[in-house]
């Protein structure tokens, strides 16, 4: 899933893997479902992150944070303030690009948004 993308007029390496939405710094982030915090950290190209595992093979992702509010191993319901919007990373401006696999394949989360999760 998702759009390739040239950098430079050079060769689709990578692909936009997530939904983007835009925001303001310091928009609060939600955990859209139960689940534990596998990950808090800095990525090069994905700034400020934090990874979900909402069991079941089903991980979301979310990137460009200004801050944390979670720590790894933190177990979080549906609604939990996980972060705040940013623009950290390799990103154009303030906004959330939010990733979820299942199985470790991206998906397209626009079909999750309306779902239950498990």
């Amino acid at each position: 899933y998702g759009d390739g993308r040239s950098y430079n007029g050079g060769p689709i390496e990578i692909y936009h893997s997530g939904v983007d939405f835009s925001g303001t710094i310091g928009t609060p982030i939600l955990a859209p479902a139960n689940g534990i915090v596998v990950y808090t950290g800095f990525l090069d190209l994905h700034g400020n992150t934090v990874v979900i595992n909402h069991g079941v093979g089903v991980v979301s992702a979310y990137f460009h944070l200004s801050e944390f509010l979670v720590n790894e191993g933190d177990e979080v319901k549906a609604g939990t303030p996980i972060g705040a919007g940013g623009s950290t990373g390799l990103s154009t401006g303030p906004h959330l690009h939010w990733e979820l696999r299942i199985m470790d394949v991206s998906v397209n989360g626009d079909q999750w948004l309306t779902s239950t999760f498990p």
